[in-house]
């Protein structure tokens, strides 16, 4: 997943409980992209919601979520079950 933002936003992962509150306390072991944007690879990314904030801008609420699912379905010429569905939200 590509963040294509420009040098004043950057994307730092935090809690559930820190996004609600509009913080940008990093989680432990998050993901941080930095300011200009970047690649995330779904091997930093488990399975689940991850919640990530602007840290210059979450006082306005720049904020999104990333939610990660396995996808089981996959062609027939692949034996692979290392698919993965991401789906992006933003708002601000």
């Amino acid at each position: 997943m590509t963040f294509s933002i420009n040098g004043s936003h950057d994307a730092r992962e935090v809690s559930q409980t820190t996004w609600n509150a509009n913080s940008s306390a990093a989680l432990l072991g998050g993901f941080q992209v930095p300011f200009g944007g970047g690649t995330l690879f779904p091997a930093q990314l488990g399975v689940g919601t991850h919640y990530y904030v602007c840290t210059n801008h979450i006082s306005m609420g720049m904020k999104g979520t990333i939610i990660v699912q396995k996808y089981n379905w996959c062609c027939r010429e692949c034996s692979s079950s290392k698919h993965f569905y991401f789906s992006k939200s933003f708002t601000w």
